[in-house]
């Protein structure tokens, strides 16, 4: 039986159904190669032929991140918070995480990039926008794995208006949203 089994096995390597994990070198290296088999392996089984922009939109606080993306909307954009989602990822897999002590944060960026992206191909939206980026990593992974299908866009103001901006949403003093302001950046 075990014999009928590792043939099996075999064959199904020789045809390309699996990749053969090179168990070769100390625990770091082999590690390190089986996730990148597993994510490549993730990545192929996501469909992104419903998919056709995905754009990033970047910037400080107070820049006009939002407003850029309601103007999206207007393009036939759908509009949605990468905090949103991720924290909705962090959710689903609360008790697999429970060790990690922020965690779906705590994951690889390469790994948070293909269940961000797992998760927002099931919706099937042509056209999305995504607000706000702020972990170089996962968005380097999501260019990695759309390519042209995802451009970032970034929003910048000069400072002193995201102060003025800040306070008037705020209803702060002027010097009270700079201190935010300087906080945040």
């Amino acid at each position: 039986y075990q014999m009928i089994l590792a043939n099996l096995l075999l064959n199904q390597i020789g045809v390309g159904d699996y990749e053969v994990i090179d168990a070769q070198g100390d625990e770091e290296e082999v590690f390190n190669y089986t996730i990148d088999v597993i994510n490549k392996s993730m990545i192929r089984d996501l469909n992104f032929s419903g998919l056709n922009k995905l754009i990033g939109i970047g910037g400080m606080s107070e820049s006009g991140k939002s407003s850029f993306g309601r103007y999206l909307i207007n393009k036939e954009f759908i509009r949605i918070k990468i905090k949103d989602l991720i924290n909705s990822l962090n959710n689903k897999y609360k008790s697999s995480l429970k060790y990690l002590k922020e965690g779906i944060y705590d994951v690889s960026d390469d790994l948070l990039a293909i269940l961000f992206l797992e998760k927002l191909l099931k919706e099937n939206m042509p056209k999305i926008s995504i607000e706000s980026l702020h972990n170089y990593g996962f968005v380097k992974e999501l260019k990695k794995i759309l390519k042209n299908k995802f451009d970032i866009i970034y929003v910048d103001v000069p400072r002193n208006l995201r102060i003025l901006r800040n306070a008037e949403n705020m209803s702060i003093s002027y010097e009270e949203s700079e201190d935010r302001i300087y906080k945040k950046d």
